[in-house]
């Protein structure tokens, strides 16, 4: 979200429509962790025909997948599509962010 490959939703619409759209931007971890994490391993298996896939995850990307990896039904599609999930400079702290 946020990225010029995240400006198309499925109900909220697409560009400038979704910037604009307070619903696309009231979002927590938790909902990147249970709604776009498991989307994005979807798509790309889908893309690719894998079976299995490498995580690499990256700043908030690995808050997503730790935090979706604590939903048993998450962790298991985890375990069962991915082969080894790679976290870099995971996010510790928000203390400077602001909502």
């Amino acid at each position: 979200r946020g990225t010029p490959y995240g400006r198309r939703h499925v109900t909220l619409g697409e560009g400038r429509e979704v910037d604009q759209n307070a619903k696309f931007w009231n979002w927590t971890y938790s909902t990147l962790a249970r709604n776009d994490c498991p989307a994005i391993v979807a798509k790309v298996l889908h893309e690719t025909g894998a079976e299995r896939i490498n995580y690499v995850g990256w700043s908030r990307g690995t808050n997503q997948a730790f935090i979706a990896m604590q939903d048993p039904a998450l962790k298991a599609y985890f375990e069962r599509h991915i082969n080894i999930a790679t976290m870099i400079a995971p996010v510790t702290y928000s203390k400077h962010t602001s909502s």
